[in-house]
């Protein structure tokens, strides 16, 4: 029980701090109702599951990393990479291919997601909107 209390207010917390940070801006590009139901679907989760999607970022970036030493965003290791970017949104709410090439394009354009990825490995941002840009484009064509 006391897991559970705790992975709550932390859920809460977070969700508050983005509400303040990103919120009226989500709201702006993508509705309040987008932003509403990523909310409902964060709160209240167990440590485990809190975890999880933590462990997943964790390997989405491990494997950007090394889809990087490639140097090609459109090979296999890369379209890996974009695919376990988007399994790990998933979390977070339903991204369609739409929302994620513009998410890739956001980690360029906005310095705030840009200097997040950049921490990862520089010249990560751009690499991973290449990829996304990739890996929508495979999905389509299958």
């Amino acid at each position: 029980m006391r897991d559970k209390a705790r992975s709550s207010e932390y859920g809460d917390k977070m969700i508050e701090a983005n509400e303040r940070k990103y919120g009226a801006e989500v709201r702006a590009r993508y509705g309040d109702a987008a932003l509403d139901a990523s909310n409902a679907k964060l709160r209240g989760l167990s440590k485990a599951k809190w975890d999880e999607i933590n462990e997943d970022g964790a390997r989405a970036e491990a494997q950007l990393r090394l889809a990087m030493e490639t140097g090609n965003p459109h090979d296999e290791a890369a379209l890996k990479a974009a695919g376990m970017h988007r399994a790990w949104l998933a979390h977070f709410g339903e991204y369609d291919d739409s929302m994620h090439e513009g998410l890739g394009e956001m980690y360029v354009t906005d310095e705030r997601f840009r200097a997040y990825y950049e921490a990862v490995k520089p010249g990560a941002a751009e690499f991973l909107r290449e990829a996304i840009r990739a890996y929508i484009s495979q999905s389509r064509s299958e």
